[in-house]
């Protein structure tokens, strides 16, 4: 029994009800459950620990329904409740109960699938007489999440869980992108083996390698691929470096799927048909637009599993609906479809116009702060000029007072000489005359003697 949670003690005992966080609205947190009865813990490491964590089984006294605990981040759990509110539920897509706080941990509740996943099964599809139901389950599933606006990304045997009654299902929803939100990408996403070229580019080149009309072909690529392993038995753990690995690299890297499939045509035998080679050569091309939609796929590998489409919605279902509690029951779906389309175009609008406000508030700052980084530029130029007109000015007057103060020294000068001189007597004024005369007497005298 599934009710509202709230927040959890740390140490559960079993056939007592957990109560985990939070009293939260839907629009920002991705919590929605709050209790579940009878909750107690089965397995602690139910498979290969998470990136977050190890997965747990878990059970309840009161239905005995077993489910899967998978540690996850906020921002994941986000992405998982927006997409099953989308889309609702497939009998093609593992479960999704919600979210909750286990021990001090995020966890989202998913359905449990007793058999496992695909990665050691789907090599050996092509020996069962249902080969050709796993195919079509498989196609259906990724039409469901395709016609939802939402791309899973990271398709690979390992994230198709099986059933109690063998029906494949898709799950691990931590990659998924909607379409309405796609920008382009440039980070690295998926398992080597399984990536499509133009996500490899995306990886090489750092730089976003496919548009948003093409955010689908790569789940369609990889979905080949597992097909063509379940029809065949070939390209099992792609993952790994092994010589059909690396001989399907160096094919599919030159587009040439014919090339590969021709050279072990023998081997095949009749398990392939000439119309299954000319789907899966489409659907294997390196070149994004040229792959098929999911609804093409869809048609062609299980064309009675097709309900009705209706614009990006897809309503499968096998059996028309009849009484008025299955009527009321479908148009009270069909209303909360519209319902959240509806808040979905709201919500987008708001995003917009709160973009464009950030955008507009962004170039007038950019505006002003270049503005004020003009002025600034001027105010230090003419800071500048006149610093160095003030330099000018003290070079040019520091020069004047030089040729000033030398000339007045000169003039300091004559006139101490000329005091000097008029200060003397009239005979010890140096005469050239009169020293001669001496001289002349001088010697005259001294030859007399």
């Amino acid at each position: 029994m599934l009710s509202k949670p709230s927040m959890g003690s740390r140490n559960s005992k079993p056939g007592k009800s957990v109560r985990f966080a939070a009293n939260l609205k839907m629009s920002d947190s991705p919590v929605v459950m709050a209790k579940i009865e009878g909750f107690h813990v089965l397995d602690k490491h139910l498979a290969d620990t998470t990136r977050n964590g190890p997965v747990i089984l878990c059970t309840t006294n009161v239905s005995e329904t077993n489910f899967v605990m998978k540690p996850v981040k906020r921002n994941e759990a986000k992405k998982c409740t927006r997409f099953f509110n989308r889309a609702g539920k497939s009998p093609y897509v593992l479960g999704y109960h919600g979210t909750m706080v286990y021990q001090h941990t995020l966890y989202a509740v998913l359905e449990y699938a007793p058999k496992g996943d695909a990665f050691d099964k789907i090599g050996e599809f092509y020996r069962t007489n249902t080969v050709r139901t796993a195919v079509a389950q498989l196609a259906m599933a990724v039409h469901h999440m395709h016609s939802n606006g939402v791309a899973h990304l990271d398709l690979k045997p390992e994230n198709i869980f099986i059933g109690a009654d063998g029906t494949l299902k898709v799950g691990d929803f931590d990659t998924i992108v909607f379409g309405c939100d796609f920008k382009g990408r440039t980070k690295y996403v998926g398992t080597r083996g399984y990536l499509s070229p133009e996500l490899i580019r995306c990886m090489v080149q750092r730089k976003p390698s496919f548009e948003t009309n093409y955010l689908f072909a790569p789940d369609i690529f990889t979905l080949g691929l597992m097909i063509f392993t379940a029809l065949t038995g070939l390209l099992c753990h792609l993952e790994e470096e092994t010589p059909i690995g690396i001989f399907w690299a160096e094919h599919i890297a030159q587009n040439n799927f014919a090339g590969f499939f021709n050279t072990y045509k023998s081997e095949l035998g009749d398990l392939l048909k000439p119309e299954d080679v000319k789907m899966l050569s489409r659907m294997l091309d390196t070149r994004p637009h040229m792959r098929p939609s999911s609804k093409v796929v869809v048609d062609f590998f299980a064309p009675s599993e097709l309900g009705v489409v209706k614009g990006h919605k897809s309503i499968i279902t096998r059996k028309p609906i009849r009484g008025e509690e299955e009527k009321k029951a479908h148009l009270e779906k069909l209303e909360h479809e519209r319902e959240y389309q509806r808040m979905e175009k709201a919500r987008m609008e708001k995003a917009r116009m709160k973009k464009a406000r950030m955008e507009k508030a962004r170039l007038e700052n950019e505006q002003r702060s270049k503005q004020l980084r003009d002025a600034r530029l001027r105010r230090e130029q003419r800071l500048l000029e006149e610093k160095q007109r003030l330099m000018e000015e003290q070079l040019k007057r520091e020069r004047q007072e030089r040729r000033e103060r030398l000339k007045r020294e000169k003039l300091e000068q004559l006139e101490k000489e000329r005091l000097e001189q008029a200060k003397r007597p009239k005979s010890m004024i140096p005469c050239m005359t009169h020293a001669k005369a001496r001289e002349i007497s001088r010697r005259h005298r001294g030859f007399h003697r």
